[in-house]
């Protein structure tokens, strides 16, 4: 979950050069490709590959489930008032992970019968606290892992992770607890998150979620050097400084998309798309070196599928694009 600023007005984040610190699309990285023919069969496997990444109805279901067995076991000790599932789970950009499936839950608790946390010097470790106590305490939950982890109190369920952050209204954003480095309550707004994800995704014909889905997967099975949210904010960035018009191609999309990371991945280059604080302070001059080395070096692989397939070569960038996106072993 992302810890951001609130607003409320899209159009600061959706007019010109707002996002990620307005750098231009047209100066910024290479050329763009939109104008490549469209090869069905390439894009159909492509779209294949994204429909294999997604969670299936059994996934979605097992952890809706976890999600009201949560609810029913914090309702009974807690003053809640409302409990919503955010994260990739609700932007529909999570993907099976084989290290397991999460699911991240902001339970909003009534400020008006527990806000002493607020003002407690401890208050954010209290909180996560008696979170941990009231699910320790359903003997459901008698042989799950459970502990406080930052602003979360995680819950493993053999291979499925519930995630769960305890928070209060502040206007129209959150206050979440935050106890890495000290004792704080952070302003964050989810909703506003997943409604820009929403809109990107509308604006560009639905390609947006999709290729979340296949830089987290990449991102995966190369160290996972990356968050969630900062993928999905450098995905946000290249879709919103992209210009209209152009054939839609998930060919295209990558290909310029991995043209742009090595330029994204420098340091301070990767922010909120709400706030548009920094959002890659945690990587260490090595990971960086590394991501802008493997980007580059996918980017060239897409340029030359990109030709193969201007050239009628869809074999040959089938195979190319396959590797980037884990078909192929490369």
């Amino acid at each position: 979950m992302g810890s951001v600023h609130g607003r409320s007005d899209l159009s600061r984040h959706y007019g010109p050069k707002s996002l990620g610190g307005g750098y231009g699309f047209a100066t910024e990285g290479p050329a763009s490709v939109q104008d490549i023919p469209l090869d069905d069969q390439l894009e159909t496997s492509i779209d294949r590959r994204v429909g294999a990444l997604s969670l299936g109805e059994g996934d979605r279901r097992d952890l809706q489930e976890l999600k009201d067995q949560v609810r029913a076991s914090l309702s009974r000790g807690l003053a809640v008032e409302r409990v919503n599932v955010v994260g990739s789970f609700s932007k529909e950009t999570q993907i099976r992970d084989e290290e397991g499936n999460d699911i991240d839950l902001q339970v909003t608790l009534r400020r008006d019968l527990l806000d002493g946390w607020l003002d407690q010097e401890n208050g954010p470790r209290n909180c996560l606290t008696k979170v941990r106590s009231v699910l320790s305490q359903d003997p459901r939950y008698s042989d799950v892992e459970i502990r406080v982890d930052r602003n979360a109190v995680r819950a493993k369920f053999g291979d499925k992770v519930v995630d769960i952050v305890p928070v209060f209204r502040e206007g129209g954003d959150v206050l979440i607890p935050d106890t890495k480095g000290g004792q704080s309550w952070i302003r964050s707004n989810p909703r506003l998150s997943k409604r820009l994800l929403d809109l990107a995704d509308l604006n560009h014909r639905g390609r947006v979620k999709p290729i979340v889905k296949l830089v987290k997967d990449w991102n995966n099975r190369h160290g996972r050097r990356l968050s969630s949210y900062q993928i999905e904010a450098m995905v946000l960035r290249h879709f919103h400084e992209k210009p209209a018009g152009g054939t839609p191609s998930y060919l295209a999309d990558l290909t310029e998309l991995f043209g742009h990371l090595p330029w994204y991945l420098r340091k301070g280059s990767i922010r909120d798309p709400v706030d548009d604080s920094p959002l890659d302070t945690h990587l260490s001059p090595e990971d960086r070196s590394r991501l802008v080395r493997l980007t580059r070096r996918e980017g060239r692989r897409l340029r030359e599928a990109e030709w193969h397939a201007r050239h009628g070569r869809s074999q040959r960038a089938a195979r190319l694009v396959g590797v980037v996106i884990g078909d192929i072993d490369g």
